[in-house]
């Protein structure tokens, strides 16, 4: 296996490989920023592959050359292509032609490239970013020039198809995000002899200097006044985030708390059909429950650290279990009182009760409850978030990723 020396250390040399195509940057990007700027570039020489362009992309080439964005090929329809309007049934004959053809387009040429350019650029290990259970053809192409193969487990999946199930065979190691996502792939038939549970932690100190505005601004910037209880949830609009959830709770509080602001802060996808009829859905509930001047949609923000300050109560409504859920450590580390679904990593995160509370997932009234009980009890409110960063700075700080350099020399061995 090839090698690079730099001043009498050996370097390896790691393809981290980045698959989302919906058109958002989420928390997959970010913890994979994290991981990059904080390995030893003594000891690990990254490549990063992504499957489209990301807001994050300028930011991952500042830490490594070496940044690509591999356009996967779409698969062709041969009815589009020749006029079948007098020879109907002729079509039935293209199918299975037109199947092998896109076999050939879609998995074959993708993987000679692939083998191509682990062997052009000597990569040892690919580390696959979002799932056992994809990147497959990387995993076939790994093999083929036998080289070690890492995956960051960062889903907790509804259904995992067949021909998706066999490959994780093939997998060298496993990181987890949590306990949840090992439970999980225990259940979908995954061996995780070879897994361990590796927490994206966060700099408390650091993300605290990325405040750059204060609470009183950043309201002024959305209208909203220093005396109105404000509530936030951050996230890709998509279904299982359970933005509709807090909203309903919203429309539940007006009455007794006709002031109240509710904040969607993040992005929805343009190119998948069923985050952007979610969002559509969202529009029209707003408007349906005369909500406009009570929820507010700020799309993406960068200024992440500024708005949960501007917070008084972080809420995390998914309705599936969230393998992670990195915000939530965020607005921890701000001294933010949390409200998270009780399944999935925030269980991890937090003590029910003492640093956050933890509630039933998919139910308007209940969260609307918790959120009337610290609305009424500021005392508690601010005892929470204090506890809320205690836990972080005690369980959840930063440390330099020795454990994956060590699992990169042990691999290569």
């Amino acid at each position: 296996m090839w090698s690079e020396v730099k001043q009498g250390m050996t370097i390896i040399r790691v393809l981290y490989i980045e698959e989302n195509q919906d058109g958002t940057t989420g928390g997959s990007h970010f913890c994979l920023l994290d991981l990059i700027k904080n390995i030893d570039k003594n000891k690990i020489d990254p490549y990063v592959i992504f499957y489209e362009n990301n807001r994050l992309f300028d930011d991952f080439k500042n830490e490594t050359i070496n940044t690509f964005i591999y356009k996967r090929p779409r698969p062709i329809r041969l009815e589009k292509k020749i006029n079948f309007r007098f020879f109907k049934k002729k079509y039935e004959l293209l199918k299975i032609p037109n199947s092998l053809i896109n076999i050939i387009i879609t998995d074959i040429i993708p993987l000679i490239y692939f083998v191509y350019f682990l062997l052009k650029n000597k990569i040892q290990i690919i580390h696959l970013n979002n799932t056992v259970f994809a990147g497959i053809l990387w995993v076939v192409a790994a093999k083929f020039v036998r080289i070690k193969v890492v995956v960051h487990e960062r889903t907790i999946l509804n259904y995992v198809p067949r021909i998706n199930r066999f490959h994780h065979k093939w997998v060298d190691y496993i990181l987890g995000m949590s306990k949840s996502s090992k439970l999980y792939l225990e259940s979908s038939g995954v061996n995780t002899s070879k897994y361990s549970t590796f927490y994206d932690r966060i700099d408390v100190k650091k993300y605290q200097e990325r405040i750059t505005k204060t609470r009183e601004l950043i309201r002024k910037e959305l209208n909203i006044n220093e005396n109105q209880p404000v509530i936030g949830i951050v996230g890709n609009l998509q279904r299982w985030k359970g933005q509709l959830i807090v909203i309903e709770a919203v429309k539940i509080l007006k009455s007794k708390h006709p002031k109240i602001k509710c904040l969607l802060i993040g992005d929805s996808s343009t190119t998948k059909h069923d985050d952007v009829f979610y969002f559509k859905e969202i529009k029209e509930k707003i408007k349906h429950w005369k909500l406009e001047n009570s929820v507010v949609l700020t799309g993406h923000r960068s200024d992440i650290p500024d708005i949960l300050n501007a917070l008084d109560i972080f809420i995390h409504a998914s309705l599936t279990p969230e393998p992670y859920g990195l915000v939530v450590l965020e607005a921890m580390a701000i001294g933010k009182a949390v409200i998270a679904s009780n399944q999935g990593g925030p269980v991890e995160m937090i003590e029910n009760g003492k640093s956050g509370i933890l509630i039933e997932p998919g139910s308007p009234q209940v969260l609307a409850k918790q959120i009337d009980f610290l609305l009424a009890d500021s005392q508690k409110m601010k005892l929470l978030g204090t506890e809320a960063l205690n836990r972080v700075k005690s369980k959840f700080t930063v440390f330099d990723n020795k454990f994956i350099e060590d699992l990169y020399e042990r691999l290569v061995r």
